[in-house]
C-alpha cells in the first residue's frame, strides 16, 4: 500500500519554512500563513476541496516573494496532496517536481528535500510511470539512509517500501524482495504495526507472483516467532500475525495446515481471559471458512456457532455476519448429505 500523504511531515517541513522565513519585501508574510494553516487544517479533517482553495490563496501569496521562494514549496507540496487525493496526479506530479528544485536549492540534502523526493515517486508510480518512480524514490531511499533518528528510519521504510512496490510492478522481483525486507525489518524494529503489516503483504505479494508459496508461509512463520519472542504470546502483533499467517496459508490451497494452525490459535486464545470474546471469534469463524472451503461443512458448523455466540456480547453485528455464513454451511451441509444417502 502506498504511502500519498504524511501530513506531519509536511506539518514540520512548511512550520520551519515559517519560523525561518525573511520579512517578506512585497508579499503578506502573515497571510500567507493564514492561508497555508487553513489549507492544513482542511486537510487533516479531509475537506479537500476546501484545502485546495485555502493553499491555491496560499501559493499566490506566496509567489509574491519571488516563483523561487521556499515559501512557494511550502504551499505547493501541500497541494500536491490535494491533486493527487483528487487523482489529478499529473497536476500533483508537476507541482512536486516544482517544490523539489526550490527545496534542492534552499535546504540541500535532507529532511525536506528527501520528503519531496518520496512524494514525487509516489505520485509517479501511483499513475503508473513505474521506470521513473524506481530513479526517484531510489534517490530517496539513498538520501534518508543518512539520516539520524527513529523519524528518519520510519521515513527510510516507507521509501524503501514504496520503491518495492514499483519494483513490484515492474517485475523486478528479486529487487523487491530485498527492498521490502530491509523496510519491513525497520517497521518491526521501530514499532510501527500498520506499516510493518502491510509491508509483509507486498513480500506476500512478491512470492505470489514468483510463484514462491513456501517462501510466504516461512516468512509469515518466522516472523510469528519473532514478534512472539519479542512482545509475548497476548500481543495484538502475535495475534495478526497468525491471522494473517492462516490467510496466506488458505489463499494458496494449503488447507491442511491453515487448519490445524487455526485450532491451535483458538485453543490458545480461549485460554487467555483478554482474547476470550471477539479474538477467539476471529479464531473460530477462520477455522469454520477453512473448514467450509474444503467443503467439511458438517465440521465446520460447531465452529461457526461457536464464533456466533463469543461475538454475541461485544460485536451483534459481526455475530449476526458470521450467521450468514453459518446458515449457507448448514443448508449445503444438508444437502451433501441427502445427496450422500441418495434421498
Amino acid at each position: 500500500m502506498r504511502k500519498l500523504l504524511n501530513l506531519a511531515l509536511v506539518v514540520a517541513i512548511t512550520s520551519c519554512m515559517v519560523s525561518c522565513s525573511p520579512p517578506a519585501p512585497r508579499g503578506d508574510d502573515a497571510l500567507w500563513k493564514e492561508k497555508l494553516n487553513r489549507g492544513m487544517d482542511a486537510i487533516r479533517q479531509n475537506n479537500w476541496e476546501e484545502a485546495e482553495n485555502f493553499l491555491d490563496q496560499s501559493l499566490v501569496e506566496a509567489e509574491k516573494f519571488g516563483k523561487s521562494d521556499k515559501r512557494v514549496a511550502g504551499s505547493l507540496v501541500n497541494l500536491a496532496s490535494c491533486y493527487a487525493n483528487a487523482k489529478e496526479f499529473d497536476k500533483a506530479i508537476e507541482v512536486s517536481r516544482r517544490a523539489l528544485a526550490i527545496d534542492e536549492k534552499e535546504f540541500g540534502p535532507g529532511y525536506e528535500v528527501a520528503f519531496d523526493l518520496n512524494q514525487l515517486g509516489t505520485y509517479l508510480a501511483v499513475s503508473g510511470q513505474h521506470e521513473e518512480a524506481v530513479k526517484v524514490l531510489s534517490r530517496a531511499v539513498d538520501m534518508r539512509s543518512k539520516l539520524e533518528g527513529s523519524k528518519g528510519r520510519l521515513q527510510l521504510g516507507t521509501s524503501l517500501s514504496n520503491l518495492g512496490e514499483s519494483y513490484l510492478e515492474l517485475g523486478s522481483l528479486d529487487k523487491a524482495e530485498e527492498v521490502l525486507k530491509e523496510a519491513l525489518i525497520i517497521f518491526r524494529e521501530e514499532e510501527s504495526p500498520q506499516e510493518y503489516f502491510s509491508c509483509l503483504e507486498q513480500l506476500d505479494r512478491v512470492y505470489a507472483k514468483s510463484n514462491s508459496p513456501n517462501k510466504s508461509v516461512r516468512l509469515y512463520a518466522s516472523e510469528g516467532q519473532v514478534l512472539e519472542k519479542k512482545y509475548g504470546a497476548e500481543s495484538p502483533w502475535v495475534r495478526v500475525s497468525q491471522s494473517k499467517l492462516g490467510k496466506s496459508l488458505m489463499e494458496r490451497g494449503e488447507y491442511r495446515l491453515a487448519e490445524d494452525l487455526f485450532k491451535r490459535l483458538l485453543a490458545k486464545r480461549l485460554k487467555i481471559e483478554s482474547q476470550k470474546g471477539l479474538m477467539s471469534a476471529e479464531a473460530a469463524n477462520a477455522l469454520a471458512v477453512c473448514l467450509f472451503k474444503q467443503e467439511k461443512f458438517k465440521e465446520a458448523l460447531p465452529y461457526f456457532e461457536q464464533a456466533m455466540k463469543l461475538a454475541a456480547n461485544e460485536n451483534p453485528k459481526q455475530a449476526e455476519a458470521i450467521r450468514v455464513n453459518y446458515e449457507d454451511c448448514k443448508a449445503r451441509a444438508e444437502a451433501k448429505g441427502k445427496k450422500k444417502t441418495g434421498k
